[in-house]
């Protein structure tokens, strides 16, 4: 009954009827169907947990279940029968949500160069993005490389960038704006030197032949860092202006090109966190600027291991991002159900860390980054078992300079995705069983119908019907229909009574049930069964009036309430029109329940409409009756005299203050008919009054004669 009653209050709110499937579907169906809109990277696994295919998303949700979409016969036959073959390898899915387009890009390049999926094609050679090079020399040179760990690592290296020729067209760009040499070997000024063509391009300042300082040619390096690291507000706003300057100059095509240009600086330095070797922070920059030493800034490659944790209702979990060699690799998830678990929900992330690192076959990191604070026992202990791994382990807060931060939020973003897709499947199965129960529950309610009304078979349409008043006024009636047990609201009708202007249900009705079977007649779609609200008076009727319409084949049956009781205590009981027969059904009955659901329905939605005439009778204005005056016009009339009393009083002055000559004369005449009206119609009642008064005296006096 429980069941029942709960999702009595759920599928009311149906459009239609639904069909609901027997079989739950399985966690992968409902992964997918609940992805994030969010970019990042997605890994499809076998059923032994090996990596089939990884790729990159704008939209996780989108990309993911394009592959589940049946293909159009004009794609490649090869490419088709390959996706065919691989969704049906797939048992899960794993997705590594991140921040924007271009952290997805780089995490799928190192993802594919770990695991060599079978499907992937592209990105499993050892090549690798680009980056730029700044020598660490008095006179830096800029360069573009690739794999910096190859590389001589006490440079500066920025990066990596997604695209090569891309990457070349922005360095060209921002070399005219602050010029730098690309000369093969190291600058060492000498004023003989003669310089070389990109000097007379303007393209470099010429240090090699003494055309600029040493501080200032690092300022120049100092700026270019900066925009290549994302900071491009300084440039963009020297863009900016030069746009202005040349659209107010109607030099619109260069306009458009400083327009684009602005659009690739943004592309170009957009921030990522998938990779930790970066720029120094502000007070080494500060130090360059000074010494003219970049040896001090040179990258330092750390395993790092950054971990988020989140917890739920139900759930709590961890997830640690590796970081080896400067690359997001991979992540560790760790979730429990704490439904059932004593432990505080504070300390969950103490227990997974101690149970993750304390194993004898977890490496260690060189630097442990999260947000809360361990305690200083656990850190001891997890510094302890690093040092006889050999590391140097160290705790720490991210930090935007380095990009921990970034990852953090990374971190926080997947954990809390992973919590809350295991939560909304409990919550989905749930669901599931007791939406299950409640079909059942339909089904026999309909069963039972069959056989204690002895009908063919089940009802499939059922409609019912109720009626709604305030003392007469106001009268509307409802025909609700279910549908194999089911509301079916596209179905539903409401009737406002036109032939009743006194308190009788019964008569009321009898217009609405012969208006909706009139219209049945004509369009040949009847129900299999009427059900009405009240006692044999109403079922008589309908009775009557389906004989008068040769329907009487339709069964028909009344619900009677108990009389001064509550149904929650006493059932109401079920009359049938062709005896005197009553049927009392137990509470728990669904064929009963089932039918006190379409009386609610059929009560709920009689009592909506008759609601909203009554609003709309009582906000009803004698002002409503004027032509020309409208909602806007008669809220205005209101606040500015108060009532219609005070309009009525109105000088035409005072209206055509306020809405206009026109209407002013229009609301005059329409007051002075009415009084006209008014003084007629008084006119004529004291004419009959007077005439009955002489007939009265008449009377009186033929009395009187008789009399003597």
């Amino acid at each position: 009954m429980n069941s029942f009653l709960i999702f009595h209050r759920i599928v009311i709110f149906m459009d239609t009827p639904v069909s609901f499937p027997s079989e739950p579907i399985s966690p992968l169906e409902f992964k997918r169907k609940n992805l994030p809109d969010k970019p990042g990277c997605y890994l499809f696994k076998n059923s032994e947990g090996k990596v089939l295919y990884i790729g990159k998303a704008k939209s996780l949700k989108k990309r993911v279940n394009s592959y589940w979409m049946s293909r159009s016969s004009s794609e490649d036959l090869f490419y088709v029968k390959k996706i065919h073959r691989l969704v049906g390898n797939i048992a899960d899915i794993d997705v590594f949500v991140v921040e924007n387009e271009m952290e997805a890009i780089l995490l799928e390049n190192e993802l594919i160069k770990k695991h060599q999926p079978e499907y992937n094609v592209d990105l499993k050679d050892d090549k690798s993005f680009p980056w730029v090079q700044i020598t660490n020399e008095p006179f830096p040179r800029i360069r573009i490389i690739r794999n910096p760990a190859k590389n001589v690592l006490n440079h500066k290296y920025i990066g990596p960038f997604v695209d090569a020729g891309d990457l070349k067209r922005f360095l060209r760009y921002i070399r005219k704006i602050f010029p730098y040499c690309t000369c093969k070997k190291t600058v060492i000024p000498n004023p003989k030197t003669r310089p070389c063509v990109n000097y007379q391009l303007k393209l470099c300042p010429g240090p090699c032949c003494g055309k600029i300082s040493s501080k200032d040619y690092m300022q120049n390096i100092y700026h270019i860092e900066e925009l290549l690291s994302g900071n491009v507000d300084f440039v963009a706003s020297i863009l900016r202006e030069r746009m202005t300057t040349a659209s107010t100059s109607l030099k619109f095509e260069e306009a458009a090109v400083i327009r684009d240009q602005l659009h690739a600086l943004e592309i170009f330095t957009k921030s990522q966190s998938i990779f930790t070797l970066s720029l120094s922070n502000s007070k080494n920059r500060e130090k360059m600027l000074r010494t003219h030493d970049l040896s001090s800034n040179g990258i330092q490659i750390k395993d790092i291991d950054v971990i988020a944790g989140s917890i739920s209702k139900s759930r709590a979990g961890m997830i640690i991002i590796h970081v080896r060699k400067g690359k997001l690799l991979s992540k560790t998830p760790y979730v429990v159900n704490i439904d059932q678990k004593l432990t505080n929900p504070n300390k969950y992330l103490i227990e997974f860390i101690q149970q993750h690192y304390l194993r004898p076959d977890v490496p260690f990191p060189d630097e442990i980054v999260l947000r809360e604070d361990l305690p200083k026992s656990l850190k001891s202990t997890l510094q302890k078992q690093a040092k006889i791994k050999g590391k140097l382990l160290t705790f720490r807060s991210p930090s935007e300079e380095d990009k921990t931060a970034g990852l953090e939020r990374i971190a926080q973003k997947n954990i809390e995705l992973l919590i809350r897709q295991q939560d909304e499947y409990d919550k989905y199965l749930s669901s599931h069983h007791q939406m299950q129960n409640y079909i059942n529950r339909i089904q026999q309610g309909l069963a039972e119908l069959q056989e204690i009304l002895h009908l063919g078979q089940p009802p499939s349409i059922i409609e019912g019907f109720d009626m709604a008043h305030f003392q007469g006024t106001d009268y509307t009636g409802s025909m609700v229909q279910f549908v194999d047990g089911q509301p079916s609201k596209s179905h539903y009708r409401h009737y406002r009574v036109k032939t009743i202007t006194r308190p009788d249900d019964v008569a009321a009705m009898r217009e609405v049930m012969e208006r909706r079977y009139h219209r049945a007649i004509k369009e040949e779609e009847f129900p299999d069964l009427i059900v009405v609200d009240g006692g044999k008076a109403q079922l008589n009727m309908a009775h009557q009036l389906l004989q008068k319409l040769q329907l009487d084949h339709i069964p028909h049956i009344g619900l009677v309430k108990p009389e001064g009781r509550s149904e929650k205590l006493t059932p109401p009981t079920i009359i049938l029109s062709n005896s005197n027969e009553i049927i009392n059904l137990p509470l728990d009955s669904p064929a009963l329940q089932l039918i006190q659901h379409l009386r609610d329905e059929s009560h709920r939605f009689a009592n909506r409409y008759h609601q909203k005439l009554r609003q709309k009778r009582q906000s009803k204005s004698e002002l409503d009756e004027i032509p020309g005056i409208g909602p806007a016009r008669k809220q205005k009339l209101l606040r500015f005299f108060g009532s219609v009393k005070e309009i009525r009083k109105a000088s035409y002055d005072d209206l055509r203050s306020v809405v206009g000559q026109k209407i002013a004369q229009t609301i005059q005449n329409y007051f002075k008919q009415q009084e006209l009206k008014k003084s007629k119609k008084s006119r004529n009642s004291n004419k009959k009054i007077d005439k009955n008064s002489n007939q009265n005296s008449q009377k009186r006096k033929i009395i009187l004669k008789k009399s003597n």
